[in-house]
């Protein structure tokens, strides 16, 4: 079997930490517009910013996501189209 990423889990992870967008936005720099883009899945997050949002969370960057395993098989032809 193999994994890959399934649901982005920017919206709980803070909340387990205690942690608001807001709180994520001072840290980080950025708008907190920009956090919920980020949240909501609007817009896509470089590593390097998912590495910071992971150590902003004190997590690891694999706990912001959702890992589905999948079908050797599954994966073959996805990798093929």
């Amino acid at each position: 079997m193999a994994l890959q990423y399934g649901r982005w889990l920017l919206r709980q992870r803070p909340r387990e930490a205690g942690k608001t967008q807001q709180d994520a936005a001072n840290a980080l720099d950025m708008a907190r517009s920009q956090v919920s883009d980020y949240a909501s899945g609007r817009k896509k997050m470089s590593l390097p910013t998912a590495v910071a949002f992971a150590r902003f969370l004190g997590c690891h960057p694999d706990e912001l996501y959702e890992w589905v395993e999948v079908p050797k098989s599954r994966k073959s032809r996805s990798q093929n189209e």
